[in-house]
């Protein structure tokens, strides 16, 4: 009874390893979804209703809804834009999310494009920001449709692998 028992426990443990990691990747797409929500909100702002950008930030902290770790960024940002420590928009913008990387955790090519985002939103020429919001907005679907095809593809992997790891753990027990 106690080996049944065990062998249960081993199973349990290893679909729940499979679906931890599965919950972590899912959070990374919805992360890269809100970036992409931010871009779209953040072209409309400034190409229709004319925003400076710091308005812009400090409506979209106030809107519910959102990834929290996403507003703290952004709380982070206003903080280093209101202390006037930075000489650029773009540095200011680089070191809030500095602070939070290690939160966040994105992969290489998304924190690439997320530190060069920045830009975007201290240009002068609003065309142009629009123009780059929009570019950044296609990269970010292109690495969210990627990040999906690689978690159907190691799910793939990883759920018969975990089982029958956990199978083996057993044989090995018995």
């Amino acid at each position: 009874m106690l080996k049944l028992i065990g062998c249960c426990g081993i199973i349990a443990g290893a679909a729940g390893l499979f679906f931890e990691w599965k919950s972590r990747e899912k959070k990374q797409i919805q992360q890269l979804q809100e970036l992409e929500h931010f871009l779209q909100k953040g072209a409309f702002s400034i190409e229709k209703e004319c925003k400076p950008s710091r308005v812009f930030f400090q409506e979209y902290i106030e809107w519910d809804g959102k990834d929290m770790m996403f507003v703290k960024i952004l709380q982070e940002l206003e903080e280093n834009l209101k202390s006037n420590t930075f000489s650029t928009g773009q540095k200011a913008w680089q070191a809030a999310w500095e602070t939070y990387k290690e939160k966040w955790r994105p992969g290489e090519e998304e924190w690439q494009v997320i530190l060069s985002m920045g830009e975007t939103f201290f240009g002068k020429d609003r065309k142009e920001m629009v123009f780059q919001m929009r570019a950044y907005e296609q990269r970010l679907l292109k690495l969210e449709q990627a990040k999906k095809d690689q978690m159907a593809e190691k799910g793939k992997i990883y759920m018969p692998l975990s089982i029958s790891g956990g199978l083996m753990i057993i044989l090995l027990l018995i």
